[in-house]
């Protein structure tokens, strides 16, 4: 029900929704963001670090939690490492919330110290990772484990890779028109009164000011059209 009732308020905010059933959300705004978007400034909100992956010098992530804007040199301040190599390094250490394992004994700081190429500038991919631990004649046991987890490694890639998600082109097609389509607009009284049916003024106590932030986005994206922008 409450799943029900929060579809009902999204639905009169000028928002686009969608929603595929048996389709990640984390693949769908993969799939925007780096196909379909491409010439776009995009801010995507979560806190799901699968994403600092896709970040680049057009694609931002904003924690709603730390309230942090991630770019790629937030990343590096933070971790040591570059968006370009942040799968390599979620690779390694797995996702628990996710439920998906690691390489044991790869922590952020064990990474960046024998798997050196991890926290350049340059592109290190999976390949090159395997590649790197192969070439090394090392008794260091960080460098063994993974080596005798290969099969570990590819596995993770498919799990958290976002640059070429998983989805039919029937669903790729339906996600295309959705962006394509205009932007509904806010439909403030249905959305005030299904506020008041549902009392939530603790909530939202500045309910008026807050909603007044998507008429004047209402505004902005018809001067736009006006415009021909």
């Amino acid at each position: 029900m409450q799943l029900s009732r929060l579809l009902q308020y999204l639905e009169q905010l000028p928002l686009t929704l969608i929603s595929i059933d048996g389709t990640e959300a984390d693949d769908v705004i993969a799939y925007i963001s780096k196909q379909l978007l491409v010439d776009s400034k995009i801010f995507i909100m979560s806190t799901d670090k699968d994403f600092l992956q896709l970040i680049d010098d057009r694609i931002f992530v904003w924690s709603p939690t730390k309230k942090i804007e991630y770019t790629r040199q937030k990343i590096f301040d933070e971790f040591g490492i570059f968006s370009e190599n942040f799968l390599t390094y979620k690779i390694l250490c797995g996702d628990k919330s996710d439920n998906i394992d690691g390489i044991r004994g790869a922590g952020l700081k064990s990474v960046k110290k024998y798997i050196t190429p991890i926290a350049g500038s340059d592109k290190f991919d999976i390949q090159d990772l395997i590649k790197f631990v192969n070439n090394i004649d090392s008794k260091i046991k960080l460098i063994q484990t993974i080596k005798d987890n290969v099969f570990l490694l590819k596995r993770n890639y498919l799990l958290m890779q976002l640059a070429n998600v998983d989805i039919s082109n029937h669903h790729k097609v339906y996600i295309q028109e959705a962006i394509q389509k205009e932007v509904p607009q806010l439909i403030k009284y249905k959305f005030s009164t299904t506020f008041i049916q549902d009392k939530l003024w603790s909530h939202i106590p500045n309910m008026e000011s807050w909603i007044t932030e998507f008429i004047r986005l209402d505004r902005y994206r018809a001067a736009g059209i006006n415009d021909n922008k």
